[in-house]
């Protein structure tokens, strides 16, 4: 599991993308993103825990801070198999 990265709201791009109606993305470190879900300063410990909820899922999760809210942001991009962890042998 990636432990989901927490950067300033300032470094991510801002874009829209069609799916389903339009949808809110953003690009961070040539990443691209999909806004998940946003949370109030008072409940930062519940953006984390649904961040690392996602990581554990095996989805690569980025958290923005700013200073009307926190952020979490999936990514859009599947995991290349090579980054995906090997499944476990049974025996």
């Amino acid at each position: 599991m990636a432990i989901p990265l927490v950067v300033n709201e300032s470094l991510i791009r801002p874009f829209k993308y069609w799916h389903n109606g339009v949808q809110e993305g953003g690009i961070y470190n040539n990443e691209l993103y999909t806004r998940f879900r946003s949370f109030s300063l008072a409940d930062r410990l519940k953006a984390y825990e649904m961040a690392f909820e996602q990581a554990k899922q095996g989805v690569a999760v980025c958290i923005s801070a700013s200073a009307q809210d926190y952020t979490v942001w999936l990514r859009l991009r599947p995991l290349t198999s090579a980054a995906q962890p090997a499944a476990r042998r049974q025996g």
